[in-house]
């Protein structure tokens, strides 16, 4: 199945990560994204976490914003 990533401007801190949203195309529907970067100097950033979202019948799924609280909570806006 071809695939490939679009990762959307959105970003927020959450305890020193870099938390972007955007959404993954695939063949068939579009699938929302959030996931933590971690870096720990110039060119050393890693995969903290990534969370997933397909909507009703594989539609078309986008982020639009992100946040996040001082408890840790993400949140996304965006469209299914």
């Amino acid at each position: 199945m071809k695939r490939f990533s679009m990762i959307s401007t959105a970003m927020a801190a959450l305890a020193g990560r870099r938390v972007k949203t955007g959404f993954a195309h695939r063949l068939i529907g579009v699938a929302l994204c959030m996931f933590a970067l971690a870096s720990a100097g110039v060119g050393q950033v890693t995969e903290a976490w990534v969370a997933r979202y397909n909507g009703p019948e594989s539609s078309y799924d986008r982020a639009f914003d992100v946040a996040a609280d001082a408890a840790g909570n993400v949140y996304v806006t965006g469209f299914s």
